[in-house]
């Protein structure tokens, strides 16, 4: 069995309801599936102190994971957790590290033509670090709007002036977006734990088309070149 503890990294209080969910890398699909038609690794909650138990574990290496809506582990925050892995022999009871998770910031936009400000529909949007990590992708809508519920925030806790704009501590993340016949384009934005930012218009200038040929060294064209 594992037992151990859920928190709030923002701070320490326990997070109650979490999910307490096994999984064995070892396994096959198959016997995984068959794990859980059994009952041997189905998932526990996190009670009131954050506390989780879970017995009747057979022996062998888990994958032990913490799962609450709305809540997240940030990559830039190494002292923020959601999984960690242990191996149980038989009669084994491992406490394991406490869980730490933090808010997740909302992000909420529109994708627009520069032009005339109508908007986009059908438009990629991205949302990424200025280093160029992603936090995933979506498409905007009918009325070019986009949403993403799972941002890690720039910032534990912190409350940002210009709802949420501008660079951040870490450099910041970004928002971008690419459609069809319009120039790829970006906006900043610092995503807050618990709260809704809204960013700034992203507006999209009209593309241009670029025609060339690929040839090799006697100028003959070059079939199938990826450009």
């Amino acid at each position: 069995r594992v037992y151990g503890v859920v928190l709030s990294g923002e701070d320490s209080a326990p997070l109650e309801d979490a999910n307490i969910e096994l999984s064995a890398p070892k396994m096959s699909p198959r016997e995984d599936r068959l794990a859980r038609l059994v009952g041997r690794l189905t998932p526990v909650k996190s009670d009131a102190m954050g506390k989780y138990e879970v017995a009747g574990i057979p022996p062998g290496v888990y994958t032990v994971k913490a799962v609450k809506q709305g809540w997240i582990c940030n990559e830039f925050n190494p002292l923020t957790r959601d999984a960690q892995t242990t191996e149980l022999g038989e009669y084994a009871r491992v406490e394991l590290l406490p869980f730490i998770l933090i808010r997740a910031g909302i992000v909420e936009g529109r994708v627009v033509k520069k032009s005339d400000k109508q908007p986009i529909v059908g438009a990629s949007v991205e949302l990424t670090t200025t280093l160029g990590g992603s936090f995933g992708s979506t498409i905007t809508d009918a009325e070019g709007k986009y949403r993403f519920e799972n941002a890690p925030p720039s910032a534990i806790g912190a409350r940002r002036p210009q709802g949420g704009q501008g660079p951040g501590p870490m450099g910041g993340m970004e928002v971008r977006a690419l459609a069809a016949s319009f120039a790829v384009g970006s906006v900043g934005v610092n995503p807050v734990a618990g709260q809704v930012v809204k960013a700034k218009d992203l507006e999209l200038e009209d593309g241009c088309a670029v025609k060339g040929r690929v040839v090799d060294a006697k100028n003959a064209g070059i079939a199938g070149a990826q450009v």
